[in-house]
């Protein structure tokens, strides 16, 4: 009777498999580069921004975004301002103890007047710099690749 115990004992020790450890130490891989990579900070609204290829990478500091969509709507950090508003807003933020840059996030759709009419707010209400956010261009490509001149 021992025998047949003993026996048993010895088919049925506890073993560690290996394969499923290595798949989900694989699925957790990919669910930690995937969540990584969709974390990106948008600091403005989804906009079709000009291109150019003299742009630097964004900073780590959140600066204030100010935004105009292609209908011309202005944004202050996503959210909807008239120009009163961000007037007063923009006052605010130049008189706090430390005065950060603006950023201007502006459709490649927008009139050049509302762009430089929103840079010439900031300016009245002593905004110390402006930044202009772009996508990159391939250095290959032309500063004014829109068309040949006349």
């Amino acid at each position: 009777m021992r025998s047949l115990y003993a026996a048993r004992r010895r088919t049925r020790r506890a073993r560690i498999e290996m394969v499923p450890l290595i798949d989900c130490m694989f699925l957790l891989l990919t669910f930690f580069i995937y969540v990584a990579t969709t974390m990106v900070i948008q600091r403005g609204i989804p906009l079709h921004l000009a291109t150019a290829t003299t742009g630097d990478s964004e900073g780590r500091e959140p600066f204030p975004t100010v935004s105009i969509d292609q209908e011309g709507r202005l944004y202050l950090n996503k959210v909807p301002i008239t120009e009163e508003r961000l007037r007063e807003e923009l006052r605010g933020l130049a008189a706090s103890s430390t005065p950060n840059p603006v950023i201007i996030h502006a459709d490649k759709g927008v009139v050049h007047e509302q762009v430089v009419g929103v840079l010439d707010l900031a300016r009245q209400c002593g905004v110390p710099d402006v930044i202009f956010a772009v996508e990159p261009r391939p250095a290959r490509q032309g500063a004014l690749s829109r068309g040949t001149a006349p």
